[in-house]
């Protein structure tokens, strides 16, 4: 069987759905539908009104952030931010980050810039992302000592052991989805891997530095446009669990944001799916809240997230049909390699 007979797309993105149905039909088991349902019938949906702007406005920041870092203040803020918002939802599709590929297509087009530089921007807005999650990490454990050595050290690992069957299914599943999917890669893609770790490293590395050096002067400002933007996000994670009478301390909900956010980097499945619902739920619980509001508030959020993040790219792929065709047709053409 040859690479070419492989959709690598649909494998992914089945295997990541797979995942995340499974982790997603876990925690309802451990809530019931009984429970479950109580708690969606008393949200109160006016504290939607104020998590739509948040999260909105947390979306234009993110196009200003790729703004500042690529230094494009000839190019409107507006086409950063498409590339974000494209980046996320496909991100929320599929798994294993594929919407960073896509920015750096949308970019480079768009923009427009060398396929090398858009890279390097993606890298720097990750590492700031990458700062700002010690930063919050930190933060928990310095805000709340006793919560943070519960999670990591008691809690997390109670859960994964003594779980029974269920959660220990769920880990031999995404281990052996990892082996299979890594190991068809590797057999069909040696080659193709090969040249793009020597392309990479010919043309990314010194580009990287290029980036970094020209973003010194300017790295303070991206630095606290990052800062507001995780801020804003974990606005709308508390406006929403306000919606559910779930009240949470500064130092539980930087936690919880935290929590959530690793939950995303993880890319097991498509917009964490399942995972950020079954972390999500466990941490809830340890803070005091019943499973049946915590889950509810969870399905809520995330789901709330992809309807505004669809929404958006809606509006940008009838905006500009044309530019998302040819570049997911055939990026070679759209963007040169230069």
């Amino acid at each position: 069987m040859r690479a070419s007979n492989i959709n690598w797309k649909a494998l992914k993105a089945a295997v990541g759905l797979g995942v995340g149905t499974y982790l997603f039909w876990i925690s309802l088991a451990n809530v019931g539908w009984d429970n479950l349902k109580p708690a969606l019938q008393r949200f109160d949906a006016s504290w939607v009104l104020l998590a739509v702007p948040c999260f909105l406005g947390a979306l234009i920041l993110r196009g200003l952030r790729l703004s500042r870092i690529a230094h494009g203040g000839a190019v409107k803020t507006s086409s950063y931010t498409a590339a974000a918002a494209l980046g996320l939802t496909v991100n929320s599709l599929i798994p294993l980050r594929i919407g960073e590929v896509v920015k750096v297509l949308y970019l480079a087009k768009k923009i427009p810039m060398k396929l090398v530089k858009a890279g390097s921007v993606i890298v720097a807005e990750r590492l700031t992302d990458v700062l700002c999650l010690v930063i919050f990490i930190l933060g928990s454990f310095l805000l709340n000592r006793a919560l943070f050595e519960t999670w990591f050290f008691n809690f997390l690992w109670e859960k994964i052991t003594n779980s029974g069957s269920l959660l220990l299914t769920a880990a031999g599943i995404l281990a052996a989805a990892g082996i299979l999917a890594g190991a068809f890669f590797l057999f069909f893609k040696r080659d193709w891997i090969e040249s793009v770790l020597r392309e990479t490293r010919e043309k990314f590395g010194s580009k990287i530095n290029e980036i970094l050096t020209d973003l010194s002067w300017r790295l303070a400002g991206v630095f606290l446009l990052s800062l507001v933007i995780w801020s804003a996000d974990m606005t709308v994670i508390n406006l929403m669990a306000r919606g559910f009478a779930i009240n949470l301390h500064l130092s539980q909900l930087i936690f919880l944001h935290t929590v959530l956010t690793l939950s995303y980097a993880s890319s097991v499945s498509p917009g964490a799916l399942g995972l950020y619902e079954l972390t999500g739920s466990w941490l809830l619980a340890e803070m005091g809240t019943a499973k049946g509001e915590a889950l509810a508030f969870l399905i809520t959020t995330h789901s709330l997230t992809y309807l505004l993040l669809l929404l958006v790219s809606l509006g940008i792929l009838f905006k500009e049909s044309w530019l998302i065709k040819k570049t997911i047709k055939s990026p070679k053409e759209a963007c040169e390699f230069e």
